[in-house]
C-alpha cells in the first residue's frame, strides 16, 4: 500500500468515528433538552392541577364577602328597628306617665 492510500484511509476512518462521537453527543444534548422539557412540562401541570381547588376557596370567600356584606344590611335594619323601638318605648313612657 502506498502512503496516499494510507492517508486516505486513516481519514475515511477518522471522519467516520468523528461522526459517530459528534451523532453521539448530538443525541445527548437532545436527550438532556427532552428531559429539560418534561421536567418543566412536570412543573407546570402540577400549578394547573392546584387550579380547581383554589376555585373552590375564590368561590367560597365569594361566599364569605356576599354573606358578610348581607350581614351589614341586617346590622343596618336591626339599628334602625332599635331606634324606632327606642322613639316608642319613650314616646309611650312618657304618656304612661301622665295617665298614671
Amino acid at each position: 500500500m502506498d502512503t496516499a492510500t494510507l492517508i486516505a484511509t486513516a481519514v475515511a476512518i477518522a471522519g467516520t468515528a468523528g461522526g459517530y462521537v459528534s451523532g453521539r453527543s448530538t443525541v445527548t444534548i437532545q436527550a438532556e433538552a427532552i428531559n429539560a422539557l418534561r421536567t418543566k412540562v412536570d412543573l407546570q401541570q402540577g400549578i394547573i392541577d392546584t387550579i380547581p381547588g383554589l376555585q373552590s376557596e375564590i368561590a367560597v370567600l365569594q361566599g364569605l364577602v356576599t354573606q358578610r356584606a348581607n350581614v351589614e344590611k341586617v346590622i343596618e335594619i336591626v339599628e334602625r328597628t332599635e331606634a324606632k323601638v327606642d322613639e316608642l318605648v319613650h314616646g309611650s313612657g312618657g304618656d304612661r306617665g301622665e295617665r298614671d
